[in-house]
């Protein structure tokens, strides 16, 4: 896909992680437009896709993806906040974070 690649390009991630994080974003775009318990307020963004993959392609630690992705969503009601939906999308693409 175009955003997996240009996350390769521009950042020097390999494709498996790129393609993992286009896969995020795309849910969060997702259920940016729907409406129901899952929804988000915004979606990830490319530039929010490229910060991350450039830090985690630095660091090699997931727990990058916390700070430049989940961490942009709200904690207000805790589980069932944005940012544990959030979180729980990167753990099901790359595992215990």
């Amino acid at each position: 896909d175009e955003e997996t690649q240009l996350l390769v390009a521009r950042t020097g991630v390999d494709e498996d992680t790129a393609r993992r994080l286009a896969t995020v974003a795309s849910i969060s775009r997702t259920r940016f437009y729907s409406e129901g318990n899952d929804s988000l307020s915004k979606p990830i963004s490319t530039r929010q896709l490229l910060n991350a993959a450039a830090n985690y392609a630095v660091a090699q630690r997931k727990k990058t993806l916390i700070c430049d992705l989940a961490n942009s969503y709200s904690d207000q009601g805790g589980a069932q906040s944005e940012r544990a939906s959030v979180l729980s999308l990167l753990v099901g693409q790359f595992g215990a974070i």
